[in-house]
């Protein structure tokens, strides 16, 4: 929520007038024609787009000011729940930018809705947290770096779920479920237990009022399933992916209606690869026939792989444990696995997914890392896919860098179009020969922001 869409709402909302009877819901007046009250709004308004704590301290201060000068009897300057909103929200920008460690920016949104929460128990109506108020807060703790960011980011959804049984202005909605599951994912150890069971009362909250606002989405399925990507869990890995297979399971059935898509299983890929075991390729791997055969029993062609999702089977066979000293017998070595699936990039696919400068990258650290270095097979075949990366433009620094840590000195040269050429250039090693230095025609298809990227 930016600043200056708060800033709209309370420029258009003037500030009421009470009766000497009632905090709340006297005669409203315009209070337009007071000029010291003028004034406060502009510094109101003058402290908040500073966009620092500062000026969100200040504003604060300004607002509490207010307050006492309604209570001592001038009634043009009473607050509502509006300019407090709009403070709350000042603190939710600076968390990200805020390098005072001795502040906590979305502490001091949760003081606040302490504050106003305390307020509407004393009967001030005008000051009782709405929607509004609570999703601030909560998206503030969520972007909150402190550890204990994700405990508290829970805990404000809980006081909505109370909030809102009170008030049915306040609605739980999914986002605001899915906000508070994905910050769990910063607690490797208790993340996954903590955002499973948010999604259990999700799921069962959903269940027994039907509202459509607070229904569980495959973002929410996905949401869960980065958390056990990022998890230290000895079983993350299954566990995710028993959760996707129970969500097919429920689609194809008919019970459930959430449809998981690529994302869906990229998480679950990810999840092994973080395992770096011997069978986190055959898994990753099974994982992307899953995904074809989903797609293609429910014609979904929006969950078909693509070049991404194939190179994620590439980059499981990278990270796989050091193989070269085992013979490539049968279809769950990782060069066994990684050559079918580059092969399918390489060729005319049903998928339309080719080969990219991230495949070839994988390629040569593949080879490099499984494939004996004194191989006869070794060397024509980095030559080959040298070749083959130049010929379709696939040429950026992560896939030259891949290439040149994995031939030898004269072979580079011999790559690259000899070292002559490249000495008259001044470059007369191998480390000095830079992207720059090669044809534009290898580099074609490779986006220019791309170019010298170097991916892990």
């Amino acid at each position: 929520i930016s600043s200056d869409d708060l800033s709209q709402i309370f420029d258009s909302h003037e500030l009421p007038q009470r009766s000497n009877n009632d905090y709340c819901h006297g005669e409203i007046k315009q209070s337009s024609t007071n000029p010291i009250l003028k004034s406060y709004k502009k510094m109101f308004h003058a402290h908040l787009k500073k966009r620092t704590a500062n000026g969100a301290e200040a504003a604060a201060a300004l607002l509490h000011e207010m307050e006492d000068k309604y209570a001592s009897g001038e009634n043009d300057y009473r607050p509502d729940i509006y300019m407090f909103n709009t403070v709350m929200n000042a603190w939710q920008q600076c968390e990200l930018s805020n390098t005072d460690t001795s502040i906590s920016p979305s502490k001091k949104a949760e003081d606040l809705l302490d504050y106003v929460c305390k307020k509407r128990e004393e009967g001030v109506e005008c000051l009782g947290p709405n929607d509004l108020t609570f999703s601030i807060c909560l998206h503030s703790w969520c972007k909150s770096s402190r550890r204990d960011a994700p405990k508290h980011a829970e805990n404000i959804l809980r006081r909505k779920i109370e909030s809102s049984k009170e008030n049915c202005d306040i609605v739980v909605s999914s986002m605001d479920w899915n906000s508070a599951i994905a910050k769990w994912r910063e607690d490797p150890t208790l993340g996954p237990d903590r955002a499973r069971k948010l999604f259990i009362e999700m799921n069962q909250r959903y269940i027994d009022s039907r509202d459509e606002r607070s229904a569980p989405n495959v973002v929410t399925v996905n949401t869960l399933l980065d958390v056990y990507a990022k998890s230290k869990g000895e079983k993350s890995a299954e566990e995710a992916e028993a959760i996707l297979n129970e969500i097919i399971r429920s689609y194809k059935s008919g019970e459930g209606v959430i449809v998981p898509n690529i994302i869906s299983f990229r998480s679950c890929m990810d999840a092994w690869i973080r395992r770096r075991e011997p069978e986190t390729p055959k898994r990753v791997y099974s994982l992307l026939k899953s995904m074809i055969e989903f797609s293609k029993s429910e014609r979904r062609d929006d969950v078909a792989p693509d070049s991404d999702s194939f190179n994620f089977v590439l980059k499981a066979c990278m990270l796989a444990p050091v193989m070269w000293h085992v013979p490539i017998k049968g279809d769950d070595h990782p060069i066994a696995i990684a050559n079918d699936v580059f092969s399918t990039l390489r060729n005319q696919n049903e998928f339309n997914a080719n080969a990219t400068h991230t495949s070839y990258s994988y390629m040569f650290r593949i080879y490099k890392r499984h494939l004996d270095f004194t191989d006869a097979r070794y060397s024509p075949l980095t030559r080959m896919l040298w070749k083959h990366c130049c010929h379709d433009g696939q040429v950026s620094r992560f896939s030259f860098e891949s290439f040149r840590s994995s031939v030898s000195e004269s072979e580079f040269w011999s790559c690259v179009g000899g070292k002559e050429r490249y000495e008259k250039l001044g470059k007369a090693t191998v480390a000095s020969v830079t992207l720059d230095d090669l044809p534009a025609k290898w580099k074609r298809n490779v986006a220019p922001d791309r170019r010298q990227r170097l991916t892990d």
